[in-house]
């Protein structure tokens, strides 16, 4: 393969047409950074700012709750404070002064700090009321934004790149971004490069294209954060967080959601404290109470999800070309979070309502490639207070009597949407086919030099079709590699994925490459994305059957399964089967794919499930579950509060569990455990392969000791653990009413 033209052929899909184009974004230098003074109205806030310095007034930065506004106040604090500038940093709670600018935070700022100048940062382009009460009240305002402008800008000030008719050739900067291009207008570049670092958490942390400055903004940036001298702030997060380098990666993960957490939680001005703090003492214990946030975060993230899917229960997806959720009781400054995770999972534009101190209704939105949500907010303004965000994203603020009347009206905006947009996967997407022959050092630091990868420039995928079964499993049993010839496939959290290697038959792998620098000497190592199940073919049974049909029937006993006619449409029909055979048939009579794992989206599938576990939460949003084949698993699925038809059910059993049995099947576990660790069904297997107890035996011997408290069971992304617990309480069988029914 040539490996030139397959980074080149990369790079046009970029958007990288001239060999020009495709030098600078490989090689990036310093003069690529744009003329800041060809945004709008840039020279008129640096004359500004200038007076202002000058007559030593006093300056207050008002920037967002959020990564990007918390970054964007912090490098023009630093570089005020800097140069002796009496500076303030203000950035309001999301739970009491909503976003942006209000009019709660115009009469903070007035009577609290009484500022000369406001300059705002990540926001204000939509605040043109606000901004006119300001000025009465004889604050000049300069806005710095990066979102979408409406119709009726601030009369004032105002730099945002994406404000249409200016000479200025990138409309993708952060808001951090746009105040890094406001220190290099008022100083010079070599001036605002002290500040990269933090511009660059705000650009992977607002998911703005890593194209043009912003591929030179993250480039640098990192290179900072990874210098021997970082930023105290900076260095301390990656010592708390044992990161000896950060990547794209690790901002994403591990330090933007650090960031956002107390601003969605508490206040967010811990974390512009944190950013612009040097004092080990300071930033301790600023960090703690940034930790304690994000764990708050967390459990409470968890238990509006538990109630969001039984909300989920009652759209109908085939008619509901948006989700609209609405509980006044939802923490304000999570729904952002919780918009985000439904939109990924169910694929259509997404709405959660949540009420406001004032009485009102505020809303985060998110939206899905193809559906311009903000231009759709944008016609129905006059229904709401508030609203702002870009095409993907947004926040409204409206009044509760105006809710049915603006859900009715996005709803009918989206009538005409190609439902085809909805299905996940619509296609096996990769940027190019190559062989085992393809993994190797030579291509794979070609792809490195493509860094950093992130939204706009993300990491190419290749289909690699292979024959291989040579499952190999790692320490963690999340985890595994696939042996070919002469190098291997890694997958990390891919244990579902593990029954299609188990059979000689050809697959399409859908991987990334990269250069692996954990062992002493670099290798190229292909990374598992997914696969595709249409292209081959799996063995009718699998050993797992059984035992998957009792952890279910443990889990709810006798309750009855209910019955009810499918209707079958795109959205809505799931048939669930351990039968290859069965699975081809229903897939060729309804036209619905075969997968592996439900599809989030509520797309009607045929699930071919050898995999031994579902995905409740998943499944929750079918209205319609046929199973054919798997008693129990109907019985589960029925006492979860699904609906479920069955067809051809199997014979109910009876299994014949003695004291003897139980007490020598309980030996062998435990020594089991010892020696592989704590998968259930790779116990299951290896048992019945060095034993004549059958899967049914091992497994109901397993759920009785669970019940009896001597192992625990956990399920989590469709992995079930056993684990002993250490306990010497005696107890007898008869207390556990499994065994009885066992019996």
């Amino acid at each position: 393969m040539d490996y030139t033209s397959l980074i080149n052929e990369l790079l046009r899909k970029r958007g990288l047409e001239t060999e020009r184009d495709r030098v600078q974004f490989l090689h990036p230098t310093l003069d690529m950074f744009h003329n800041p003074f060809l945004l709008r109205d840039m020279d008129k806030a640096v004359e500004r700012i200038k007076t202002a310095i000058e007559k030593k007034e006093r300056i207050v930065i008002y920037g967002d709750y959020d990564c990007d506004g918390i970054s964007a106040v912090s490098i023009l604090y630093l570089y005020f404070s800097s140069i002796g500038v009496e500076t303030i940093g203000f950035i309001p709670s999301r739970h009491t002064d909503g976003y942006g600018l209000s009019l709660e935070t115009i009469n903070k700022i007035k009577k609290d700090l009484n500022p000369n100048l406001v300059i705002t940062v990540d926001t204000g382009i939509s605040a043109h009321k606000e901004v006119e009460i300001l000025k009465n009240l004889g604050v000049d305002v300069i806005v710095t934004d990066h979102h979408e402008p409406p119709e009726i800008l601030p009369n004032t000030i105002v730099v945002d790149p994406k404000i249409q008719g200016q000479q200025y050739p990138f409309d993708g900067l952060s808001g951090a971004g746009v105040a890094f291009k406001l220190v290099q207008a008022l100083a010079d570049i070599d001036t605002a490069l002290k500040y990269v670092d933090i511009a660059c958490i705000s650009t992977v942390g607002d998911i703005v294209p890593l194209l043009d400055e912003n591929r030179l903004i993250v480039k640098l940036g990192l290179e900072q954060i990874n210098c021997k001298n970082p930023r105290p702030s900076i260095g301390y997060l990656k010592s708390k967080l044992n990161l000896a380098s950060l990547t794209s990666t690790d901002i994403s993960f591990k330090i933007v959601p650090r960031l956002n957490a107390c601003g969605r939680i508490s206040s967010a001005e811990k974390c512009f404290n944190f950013m612009v703090g040097s004092q080990g003492n300071e930033l301790e214990a600023l960090y703690k109470e940034m930790e304690a946030d994000n764990n708050l975060r967390l459990d409470m993230s968890a238990e509006i999800f538990k109630d969001i899917d039984q909300e989920l229960r009652n759209i109908d997806l085939n008619k509901e070309s948006a989700v609209f959720i609405r509980n006044d009781d939802y923490n304000l400054g999570l729904i952002g979070i919780i918009a985000s995770k439904l939109v990924n999972m169910l694929n259509r534009p997404v709405f959660i309502f949540t009420s406001s101190e004032d009485g009102l209704l505020k809303a985060s939105v998110r939206s899905i490639d193809g559906i311009d949500i903000f231009k759709i907010l944008d016609s129905h303004r006059d229904l709401m207070i508030d609203v702002g965000g870009h095409s993907l994203a947004g926040g409204l603020t409206i009044a509760p009597e105006n809710y049915m009347a603006l859900k009715e009206a996005i709803i009918n905006d989206l009538q005409s949407v190609d439902k085809s947009l909805f299905k996940q996967n619509r296609d096996l997407e990769y940027d190019a086919e190559i062989t085992e022959h393809d993994i190797n050092m030579n291509l794979a630091s070609k792809i490195n030099e493509l860094e950093p990868f992130g939204f706009g420039n993300p990491k190419p995928v290749f289909k690699l079709t292979t024959s291989s079964t040579k499952y190999l499993p790692l320490k963690s049993i999340k985890h595994f590699k696939i042996g070919l010839s002469k190098s291997e496939i890694v997958s990390f959290f891919g244990e579902k994925l593990v029954p299609a290697f188990l059979v000689p038959a050809k697959k399409d792998v859908i991987v990334n490459l990269e250069v692996d620098t954990f062992f002493s000497r670099p290798r190229a190592k292909a990374m598992l994305k997914s696969l595709e199940i249409n292209k081959y073919s799996f063995p009718d049974e699998m050993i797992y059957h059984k035992a998957k049909e009792m952890y279910y029937f443990a889990n709810v006993g006798d309750k009855q399964f209910a019955n009810a006619e499918p209707i079958y449409n795109d959205f809505g029909t799931i048939i669930i089967t351990d039968d290859y055979k069965i699975a081809k048939k229903e897939s060729s009579k309804y036209g619905f794919k075969i997968t592996l794992e439900p599809k989030s989206s509520g797309e009607s599938v045929v699930l071919y499930n050898p995999h031994r576990t579902i995905d409740l939460q998943s499944l929750s949003i079918y209205k319609n579950i046929i199973i054919e084949k798997s008693y129990w698993l109907a019985q589960y699925l029925a006492g979860q509060g699904l609906c479920v038809t069955l067809k051809s059910p199997d014979a109910k059993f009876t299994l014949g569990l003695t004291r003897e049995i139980f007490k020598n099947a309980y030996i062998l576990i435990t020594k089991q455990l010892k020696i592989d660790g704590n998968n259930f069904f790779e116990i299951i297997e290896c048992l019945e392969k060095c034993t004549k107890l059958s899967p049914d035996i091992i497994t109901a011997v397993c759920l009785v000791a669970i019940e009896l408290g001597f192992y625990e069971l956990s399920e989590q992304d469709g992995l079930v653990s056993l684990v002993a617990t250490p306990t010497k309480v005696k107890k007898n069988l008869e207390e556990s009413k499994l065994f009885n029914k066992f019996q």
